[in-house]
């Protein structure tokens, strides 16, 4: 097995953890999984699209991703800047996406107040404010359904 030392945000360590693997071991990517294979299309297809002028001082967590050695010694792997910014754009949104639609369920068709909903979404997740604050998730969850509105409305 090949480690990768991935610098991340917070809450992108914290889904690859909850979802992949153990808190604190390194998570084995497999190329069978929706993530996996986005990772491995990007070692694969190293980009070096603004590589010098992207900085990655906002990615204060590091994951460490297991990958097999076959998977390097057969297409070779290459992590730039601008993949490890695609890779952690890609699980946030995955994420987020996930949270957007448990909050749907629970404002919208349970009638739940969206404070109580974002506590279940720390639960389910067993996440607290240090990953995540509740205004953080509160504000994207905002301008997600603003982004439904505005599209409806343009149809």
């Amino acid at each position: 097995m090949i480690i990768y030392h991935l610098p991340c945000k917070d809450h992108v360590k914290h889904y690859l953890e909850f979802t992949f693997g153990i808190p604190q071991q390194p998570i084995l990517i497999r190329n069978g999984s929706y993530i996996g294979k986005y990772f491995y299309q990007l070692v694969e297809d190293a980009s070096e699209t603004r590589e010098k002028t992207l900085k990655l001082d906002n990615y204060t967590s590091m994951i460490e991703l297991k990958i097999t050695q076959d998977m390097v010694l057969r297409k070779g792997c290459v992590l730039t800047k601008t993949n490890v910014r695609a890779f952690n754009t890609f699980v946030s949104d995955h994420f987020k996406t996930q949270i957007h639609a448990i909050l749907d369920t629970l404002t919208d068709i349970q009638g739940m107040q969206i404070k109580k909903a974002i506590e279940i979404i720390y639960d389910k997740f067993n996440m607290d404010e240090a990953i995540m604050t509740h205004e953080a998730i509160r504000k994207d969850y905002q301008r997600y359904k603003k982004r439904l509105k505005s599209a409806s409305t343009n149809d």
